[in-house]
């Protein structure tokens, strides 16, 4: 039989527990209210339509050649999903390695990311902020390391 000081000390460790598991459970119902948690544009369907549209990607040239063009690509929303597809897939960036196909489009909070299997078989991700209504700008990231600045401007 255990002694009351340990009894005691067993039943003031429950408490304890209890008490922090319903404080975590507390901060993290708060949490799922927090508005911060919403994406700026509404509901996630709408912001998905504020990307609509042709984008023209610009990549910045290591050689010190500025802004090179690297194609024109068209997002669109089919049902729940963005998609994304090849309209020019021309450069004139040097070393530039055409994409093949694209896929997990996502938009939530003013950034814009997606996977693009390139020409040579490797698959790069892009992670784009929203500056304004008509312009991204952000990095693509091969194999987890950052890449090449990228900018992406809509056409109209």
């Amino acid at each position: 039989m255990a002694s009351p000081k340990r009894r005691v000390l067993a039943r003031e460790f429950a408490l304890g527990v209890a008490v922090s598991v319903t404080a975590a459970l507390i901060i993290w119902f708060i949490g799922l209210d927090d508005p911060r948690h919403e994406p700026r544009h509404g509901t996630a369907q709408q912001a998905a339509h504020e990307l609509e549209g042709k984008w023209q990607q610009f990549i910045w040239s290591a050689q010190g050649e500025g802004w090179k063009s690297g194609g024109v690509y068209r997002v669109s929303v089919e049902g729940e999903a963005l998609t994304m597809s090849i309209v020019e897939n021309w450069t004139s960036a040097p070393n530039f390695i055409r994409s093949t196909g694209l896929a997990h489009v996502a938009f939530y909070d003013e950034v814009w990311t997606f996977d693009s299997l390139l020409e040579n078989g490797e698959q790069i991700s892009f992670s784009l902020q929203q500056t304004d209504e008509n312009t991204f700008e952000g990095y693509s990231y091969l194999n987890g390391v950052r890449n090449s600045p990228n900018r992406w401007l809509r056409l109209r």
